[in-house]
């Protein structure tokens, strides 16, 4: 007995049948999809690596630009105005204008609105300059009322502290000789045109001049 015949009939069967099949594989485009693989997987991997240093790019990218808006608005974030009144008072109060970094800035001029039970009107403080780490207070009694001739809203020899009145907004001009509008709440660029104000508050003294307890480079 051969060795052949010592196989099993279903081996010998088995075997028939791959070997069959075998002769029927294109080996060739099996090898090529074998040698692709690893291609394919590095394409892939490549692919997926660009998409993630793109977005982590993009990221980068925008933070930079925050940062950069940041710088912009620095030594602006360091203006600041408001009034120290005391609500059921009778004290007429003082208008606060702060610069808070060791850079002047220019053309500063604040309006307020003025007015009793029937109207509104919009005054301007000329200002012009506030020096480096520097608050003027202007007291309300000092700041007289100037108007066009032709405002209804008259009142000759009156101060502001003689009407109730709000500050609306502070316009100056930074180290960059950028263009600034500060509202209570808000800092935003300006255009440079002044709100219409049909009156001047002029002061009859020179406003308190103060140093603030710490100031800034505005680089931070």
């Amino acid at each position: 007995m051969g060795l052949r015949d010592m196989v099993p009939d279903r081996l010998r069967h088995r075997w028939h049948v791959i070997r069959e099949w075998g002769r029927g594989v294109d080996w060739k485009w099996w090898g090529a999809v074998a040698a692709a693989v690893p291609t394919i997987a590095t394409l892939a991997f490549t692919g997926c690596q660009t998409y993630y240093q793109t977005e982590v790019s993009e990221v980068q990218l925008n933070e930079a630009r925050r940062q950069d808006a940041l710088r912009e608005k620095n030594q602006a974030s360091l203006i600041n105005f408001w009034d120290d009144r005391v609500a059921f008072s009778n004290a007429p109060g003082s208008i606060h204008i702060l610069n808070r970094s060791f850079d002047p800035i220019s053309a500063v001029h604040l309006t307020v609105n003025v007015g009793d039970k029937n109207e509104t009107v919009r005054y301007l403080v000329l200002i012009i300059g506030l020096g480096p780490c520097t608050e003027l207070i202007y007291a309300a009694s000092d700041l007289k009322l100037l108007e066009d001739p032709a405002v209804k809203f008259s009142k000759p020899n009156k101060t502001l502290a003689d009407f109730s009145w709000a500050l609306m907004t502070l316009d100056f001009i930074d180290r960059k000789e950028e263009q600034w509008r500060r509202m209570p709440g808000s800092l935003n660029r300006s255009d440079g045109v002044l709100p219409q104000t049909p009156g001047l508050l002029i002061p009859e003294r020179p406003p308190k001049i103060s140093k603030p307890d710490s100031c800034t480079d505005g680089f931070q």
